[in-house]
């Protein structure tokens, strides 16, 4: 029996090509909750936090949902428990294989994707960064990676991202980005779960990424790759295949969910 899958990139066009018929999208919407694990007889609010938090923490330690991602129902996964349970049964990098298996398929497809929704100017810095990583050249692909994803937050709709490329992360942020949720994003958010789960795994990224809280002249380097201490030449990290793909894919996520915002604001 072939393997029944389908991404969170590919729910949004069954959705939206439902809205524009004008019919109902009870269907579609029940097979998005049903790819997340959705339990309909838990309440809303409980639910949301609960999958923030997943996703968030997911983010936190580099990995981003992506968008582009083919769950495999046929298997039993969902989004995000299963990249989730990896993550607490200490087998997160497992999830590079979903990046690497058949010959890097879903790498390469979000780097393509990123060459038709990142910032113009940045067209041939994706291009060589790609052609960096397969030369395995890991340490100028993760600095050319993250000038783009730079780049690329300045121009995302949540302010708080962009707030955080110049400043530090605080709780005051963590707050604004609350409030976005609660607020900004709500009716959003309902309508689209999608969103619930990269937004929140996208932030738990951006903020572990741009952590500025482990201070060079104590010389405390964090034990992921992180902005300030990579850019700033102060790493004595290897740079891995890890990092990169980590990068390429939260790149990959941000103009997905760029994209989609803009459209529907």
């Amino acid at each position: 029996m072939e393997d029944e899958k389908i991404s969170i990139y590919e729910l949004l066009l069954l959705h939206n090509y439902f809205t524009h018929k004008n019919q109902t999208s009870g269907s579609s919407l029940g097979t998005i909750l049903a790819v997340l694990g959705y339990d309909p007889n838990l309440k809303e609010d409980d639910k949301s936090k609960e999958l923030q938090a997943k996703c968030k923490e997911l983010g936190l330690s580099g990995w981003v949902i992506s968008p582009y991602w083919e769950v495999n129902l046929s298997k039993g996964e969902t989004i995000p428990y299963t990249w989730y349970e990896k993550l607490k049964s200490n087998s997160a990098d497992a999830i590079q294989e979903y990046f690497t298996m058949n010959n890097n398929h879903l790498l390469i497809d979000i780097i393509a994707r990123s060459y038709l929704s990142i910032p113009h100017r940045f067209y041939m810095w994706i291009y060589e960064a790609k052609e960096l990583f397969f030369e395995k050249r890991y340490i100028s692909c993760a600095m050319m990676l993250t000038a783009i994803l730079e780049g690329s937050i300045r121009e995302c709709p949540v302010e708080v991202w962009r707030q955080q490329v110049t400043k530090f992360y605080d709780e005051a942020v963590t707050q604004k980005l609350q409030n976005a949720f609660d607020n900004e994003y709500k009716q959003l958010l309902n309508k689209f779960y999608e969103y619930l789960v990269v937004l929140s795994s996208l932030d738990g990224y951006i903020k572990s990424f741009f952590d500025g809280k482990k201070p060079f002249d104590k010389k405390v380097e964090p034990d992921y790759l992180e902005r300030n201490w990579l850019m700033h030449g102060m790493t004595h990290r290897k740079i891995t295949e890890i990092d990169c793909i980590k990068l390429f894919n939260a790149i990959s996520t941000l103009a997905f969910l760029t994209e989609n915002l803009n459209h529907q604001k």
